[in-house]
């Protein structure tokens, strides 16, 4: 019994310590579930068909064929795409929307497709005369992952094969005069026929500053996962607080002639160093060490001064959080619940862990107030579209903004906190 009743009174002072901390005792119910709902709501989005998950791509018909409209009709009937019509007359705005970003892919086709869908008849029954030239270009944004880039060429390229396939055996049923099973005992077998079809389609990155560059999984997933570790910093910034507080090293400060942006700044010089320390180091790892074990190396003949530009606005916002977590946080655990969450969600949401155009409208738009967006936007753009710091410098302004606001707030409330 005695011992019953020590298990009893151990158990109600830990409840008396968490109810005397109702902020931490929020978060640890608060924070998961706003992780789980998020991510969940995300991941769902993908794995279900419906028409919240179409991908918005840009079409261009570039005349008035018959099988651009068919092929349109038959993309948006797949479910699986929102078309954007492109003007005839802006063709070449099409390879420039979808390069800069604006659209993971885009599809155009010629105004001689139907002339080249008669000269693939013709070539198919035996007759002279070159292989017909593509009948469908597709362009992928470079910045899209390499496996969502699959997924939309086989899925363009099922619909593309049935219309052509279709017409193809229409064509030569007409020309045969003895219905489909003419065109097939004709010599070509179905296999041959989607061969044939498959090799009418054409597809290339719509990236005019880099032509030669061909992305791949280790020049998305390098810098997206850089960006989340440098946010990360956050996290050690703030407990290095909280522990300064504890021990009676911010008292002893405090007493002390000096301001408090002094002591804020070497804490921001500090941890941004560590930041730019962080980016070289899995830059290295991602260029050396990863193709060790088969994997294609990271390209590191981007702008630099962009890069390390990048990375220090990125190492400041996280340094700024840290410093607005570390006033606000009254202890360890809440450090340790909020911070790992936040940045979490920060990624989940920025498109870090899933690409934005995959997530339910109405979330899409949130992924423009995660700073993980910014930086990871602005690294994509130097890795696989060629870009300069005059290109990724919005993003630059944002995080600096996001460092300068989050300084301002945790020095005001740094200063009412002191006795």
């Amino acid at each position: 019994m005695a011992r019953l009743a020590q298990l009893a009174a151990a158990i109600l002072k830990e409840w008396r310590i968490l109810r005397h901390d109702r902020a931490g005792l929020l978060l640890l119910f608060l924070m998961p579930a706003a992780l789980v709902l998020i991510i969940t709501l995300i991941q769902n989005n993908i794995l279900e068909s419906s028409n919240q998950s179409r991908i918005r791509i840009l079409f261009h018909n570039g005349g008035n064929s018959l099988f651009a409209e068919d092929l349109q009709r038959g993309l948006r009937a797949s479910g699986f795409f929102e078309l954007i019509e492109q003007p005839q007359a802006q063709g070449r705005e099409l390879e420039k929307r979808v390069g800069r970003g604006d659209f993971p892919a885009g599809v155009s086709v010629p105004a001689d497709a139907d002339a080249q869908l008669n000269a693939a008849v013709r070539r198919l029954e035996g007759g002279d005369g070159e292989a017909p030239s593509p009948l469908v270009q597709l362009w992928f944004d470079p910045g899209v992952q390499p496996q969502m880039r699959h997924t939309i060429e086989a899925a363009v390229r099922q619909v593309v094969q049935g219309e052509e396939l279709r017409r193809l055996l229409d064509g030569m049923a007409n020309a045969s005069g003895m219905g489909m099973l003419g065109g097939m005992e004709s010599g070509m077998s179905p296999e041959q026929l989607q061969a044939d079809a498959a090799a009418t389609i054409a597809h290339a990155f719509a990236n005019p500053a880099r032509s030669n560059l061909k992305p791949n999984a280790v020049q998305h997933n390098v810098p997206a996962w850089t960006m989340f570790a440098i946010f990360f910093i956050a996290l050690p910034l703030a407990a290095a607080m909280i522990r300064e507080r504890g021990d009676g090293t911010l008292l002893r400060l405090s007493t002390m002639p000096v301001r408090p942006a002094t002591l804020f700044a070497g804490k921001i010089a500090a941890y941004s160093v560590i930041s730019l320390m962080q980016l070289l180091l899995l830059m290295l790892l991602g260029a050396f060490v990863l193709p060790l074990f088969g994997v294609p190396a990271l390209a590191l003949d981007v702008n630099w001064i962009a890069l390390l530009t990048v990375g220090l606005a990125a190492g400041l916002a996280a340094t700024g959080l840290g410093l607005l977590l570390g006033v606000l946080a009254n202890n360890h655990e809440q450090v340790t619940v909020a911070g790992p969450t936040v940045v979490v969600i920060g990624a989940a949401m920025g498109g870090i862990m899933v690409p934005v155009f995959m997530m339910p409208e109405f979330m899409r738009p949130l992924a423009d107030l995660s700073p993980l967006h910014w930086g990871h936007e602005a690294f994509i753009d130097i890795f696989v579209r060629g870009g300069n710091l005059a290109s990724v410098w919005p993003q630059i302004a944002l995080l600096l903004a996001l460092f300068i606001g989050a300084l301002a707030a945790a020095l005001a409330i740094y200063r009412r906190q002191q006795p």
